[in-house]
């Protein structure tokens, strides 16, 4: 997979990607939980 020896660039779109993902599924799955208890609660 690594060819040359060298580490993975700093800035990999893969990395880019995941790292833009995760976060933004987490707030998608917050924001629902959320959602669900204030119904819950009124």
């Amino acid at each position: 997979m690594n060819r040359g020896g060298k580490s993975t660039p700093k800035f990999s779109p893969w990395d880019f990607i995941k790292q833009e993902q995760c976060p933004r599924l987490f707030q998608v799955i917050l924001s629902w939980a959320f959602c669900i208890v204030f119904a819950v609660l009124i």
